[in-house]
């Protein structure tokens, strides 16, 4: 059975780039096993990453009925627009900064309105006891 735990962002972005960049260039037919012939040996996780990137919906993959280990690949428009926005890789460090963001930025809120609070009141007091 296939294993996806091996699969890493790097993996998934560099075989996204090289698709989106075949895509691109050529408009015949792309088979998954003429497009990776010389860039991967290790023809499971290929396909698993195939399979990943299709079910995301950056690709569609179709199986060939006849050849072992060979797609049919199109890219979407979908890949085309999250590979031009930096792939896995950026999307992943981007959700690590909005949940710092959303932490600090809560937390900020929280220390300026007690600041600001006790100013006032330390502002109060001074005009009403003088």
């Amino acid at each position: 059975m296939q294993t996806r735990r091996e699969i890493t962002e790097n993996d998934l972005d560099f075989y996204l780039t090289i698709i989106a960049m075949f895509c691109a260039y050529n408009e015949s037919l792309h088979f998954s096993d003429r497009m990776f012939a010389d860039i991967t040996s290790d023809i499971i996780k290929r396909d698993s990453i195939i399979e990943k990137l299709a079910e995301d919906g950056y690709i569609t993959a179709k199986n060939s009925n006849n050849i072992p280990h060979r797609y049919t690949i199109e890219i979407t428009p979908k890949g085309v627009d999250f590979q031009n926005r930096g792939g896995y890789s950026i999307n992943k460090k981007n959700d690590r900064k909005q949940k710092w963001q959303s932490l600090f930025g809560n937390l900020g809120k929280d220390v300026s309105i007690a600041i600001i609070s006790a100013m006032a009141s330390a502002i109060i007091t001074l005009l009403f006891t003088a």
